[in-house]
Formats: C-alpha cells, sequence, structure tokens
C-alpha cells in the first residue's frame, strides 16, 4: 500500500508537468489536504523544490526529476560539468543540492573528491560558507587534468 506522501507526489508530479506550479492553482485538484508540514517532509526528502514569492506570498512547488544512475558516478565527468555551471561563489547548501541532483546519495563521496581535488574550495563570508572553482595561474581547473597526469 503506498503512503499518502507517495500519492502527494504522483499527484504532484502530473499536474506540474516537471514545472513550477502555484500551490492555490491547484490545491482543489489534489486529492487530499495539502498542508505546509507535508511540503516540509516532502522538501526535506529531496522529492519537491519549493519557492515562495515573498512579495505575492504564493508558494510554488516542482517535483524533482530523478535520473540518477549511481553505480556509474564519475568524478572527473562532474568536475567538469561544475567548473562549467559555477561561474561565481555559490552558497555551500546550494552546491550541495546542485551535486545531490548530479550524483544522488554519493554526493558527499563526491563533495570531498572534488576538495581533495582541488576543483572548488571553501570560503567564508560573513558566517556563511560559499564554494567556487579554484583557477590556478594557467586558466584551468586544478581537479581536470592535474588528478589525471598523477596516476
Amino acid at each position: 500500500m503506498r503512503s499518502r506522501l507517495s500519492d502527494l507526489v504522483e499527484s504532484l508530479r502530473v499536474l506540474s508537468d516537471g514545472k513550477w506550479v502555484s500551490l492555490r492553482s491547484i490545491r482543489y485538484r489534489v486529492p487530499f489536504n495539502l498542508t505546509f508540514n507535508d511540503l516540509l517532509e516532502l522538501s526535506r526528502r529531496g522529492l519537491i523544490d519549493t519557492y515562495v514569492d515573498l512579495a505575492s506570498g504564493e508558494v510554488y512547488v516542482k517535483v524533482r526529476q530523478v535520473t540518477v544512475n549511481e553505480d556509474s558516478v564519475n568524478v572527473n565527468e562532474v568536475a567538469e560539468r561544475i567548473v562549467s555551471e559555477l561561474k561565481e561563489p555559490m552558497p555551500k547548501p546550494a552546491f550541495e543540492e546542485l551535486l545531490r541532483k548530479m550524483t544522488g546519495s554519493e554526493w558527499p563521496r563526491v563533495y570531498a573528491e572534488l576538495i581533495n581535488r582541488g576543483v572548488v574550495r571553501e570560503m567564508e563570508f560573513n558566517g556563511m560558507v560559499f564554494l567556487t572553482t579554484v583557477k590556478p595561474s594557467n586558466g584551468q581547473p586544478q581537479g581536470s587534468e592535474a588528478s589525471s597526469k598523477q596516476g
């Protein structure tokens, strides 16, 4: 038997079709009462993304697409994607979320590997931790070629 949250995610997946939708627009089309606790739980489990428009007070949701093959996480490919996507410092939670989307449950191992290879580094600014790519003097990120020449 499926759980209430599983049914809720499936309903949201059908109604949102992978796009951001306002809760107000789908509230009456979901077959059961949707509470903020439900949204928080689904967000904590990594099943949905939520967004609150502070100007209007409207809540938007999007069901996350899970298309990760966890058996074949290639850190070199992840490093290349990170370098191409990370153009300016990114808050650590957002970076971890990006890694989670790329690598699934392997993200802590990949995160440590990116730090160890010198592809990214942590910077603290006003009590917040940001991640940025490391650009050596020749303009290439350290992790991509340096690690392949070592082995």
